[in-house]
């Protein structure tokens, strides 16, 4: 049996409230199309990292940060494992509370494991092929979609691996598009080209009705510990030593636009330090060494932009999205053009030279004398 496939539970609990939800009912984590079967090469434990990842990621959305709390959470977790004695060691409970901790912005987590009855995981190893593939985070932003063109096209004839985990249904076209171009153009060949693609998704509406509790915590601060323990153990099924991420130096360290600390408020998914702690968690769980490397520390993003206008992919760049603001559901643009990400986009494609296409944000429709040669003008100004 691929215990991946099977149900279990968890609950979390907070300010003396607690939540109890399941796989399958209430929310789901689930590879797709000819990944269906990636369970299979997993071991037991790491198909408990995976189950774990996920409990914090719908934990994250359902824990609100109070105001007279100054946004901090202490959130306690029990789940349900297959191998609850590993789990409940005192090593690996550090390694986990660590990376939690500090990726949730400096919250304080708590996790118990419970084990999960009468389910047996039958491993299959060597399910995937030994090529030592490029395994990469993909989401579909500006920074991925550069980084996996230029990686790419630097390394002609070896397999590459982008993968993905999916948190909204829209994005399944918009990645497939952007694969296409990449293929059209002939940076991504066929047959050297396997990207891995899983589902994450909460049932909210179902959650409402059965448990009347509401998912309304919008950092989302715990999101990358799920997507980049899936990409950590693609790694492992590729027999390759890292996972590549595709994010510039400054992005990485991200350093907060305002005065302060620097705690929930900045996300840290690809800060320098959350790699490490992530590296030896998924290196711990796996038995053997696996790194989150930064190709692009040395560079910004507009350097980034501009080697992929270099190459003539223009389009790409016009087709991401970087938005963080639910950017997919809705029609005619994908930028709201206000949040950080959206003004790092545009700093970038304006100091590349990248025109966007006209109504290409939400800023520009509402304030269409925002011309791009005023924009420019504007960062210009800014940064001299």
């Amino acid at each position: 049996m691929n215990a991946l496939d099977a149900k279990f539970g968890f609950t979390v609990t907070h300010c003396g409230k607690a939540l109890s939800l399941c796989q399958g009912d209430d929310f789901r984590i689930y590879p797709k199309m000819q990944n269906k079967r990636f369970g299979d090469d997993l071991t037991s434990r790491q198909i408990d990292l995976i189950r774990i990842a996920t409990a914090v990621h719908v934990a994250d959305a359902w824990v609100r940060r109070k105001v007279k709390l100054n946004g901090h959470r202490s959130p306690s977790l029990k789940i349900e494992v297959l191998d609850a004695p590993f789990w409940s060691n005192p090593e690996t409970i550090d390694l986990l509370k660590n990376c939690v901790d500090f990726v949730s912005g400096g919250d304080d987590w708590g996790f118990s494991f419970i084990s999960l009855q009468n389910v047996h995981h039958e491993r299959c190893p060597n399910l995937f092929p030994d090529y030592e593939a490029l395994v990469s985070l993909y989401s579909g932003g500006l920074d991925s979609s550069s980084g996996l063109a230029i990686r790419a096209a630097a390394q002609p004839g070896r397999m590459i691996v982008p993968v993905t985990v999916r948190h909204q249904m829209q994005k399944a076209k918009l990645i497939r598009d952007h694969f296409s171009l990449l293929m059209d153009c002939g940076i991504l060949k066929q047959d050297d080209f396997n990207p891995f693609q899983a589902g994450a998704f909460i049932r909210n509406t179902r959650i409402k009705q059965d448990h009347q509790a509401g998912f309304r915590e919008i950092t989302h601060r715990c999101r990358p510990l799920l997507f980049m323990s899936v990409a950590g153990l693609v790694a492992n099924s590729c027999s390759a030593p890292e996972v590549e991420v595709f994010e510039s130096g400054v992005g990485s360290i991200n350093l907060p636009l305002v005065g302060g600390a620097a705690d929930y408020g900045t996300t840290r998914s690809t800060h320098p330090a959350f790699l490490r702690l992530l590296s030896a968690l998924v290196s711990h769980v796996k038995g053997a060494s696996v790194k989150y490397v930064l190709p692009f520390a040395d560079k910004t993003k507009a350097e980034m932009v501009g080697m992929l206008k270099a190459m003539g992919l223009e389009e790409l760049a016009r087709n991401s999205v970087s938005c963080i603001l639910h950017p997919l559901k809705r029609r005619g643009w994908q930028q709201c053009g206000r949040c950080a990400a959206c003004v790092f986009r545009r700093q970038a494609m304006l100091t590349a030279g990248i025109a966007e296409e006209k109504d290409a944000d939400a800023r520009r429709r509402n304030f269409p004398w925002i011309t791009p040669a005023k924009s420019l003008a504007a960062v210009e100004g800014a940064t001299s």
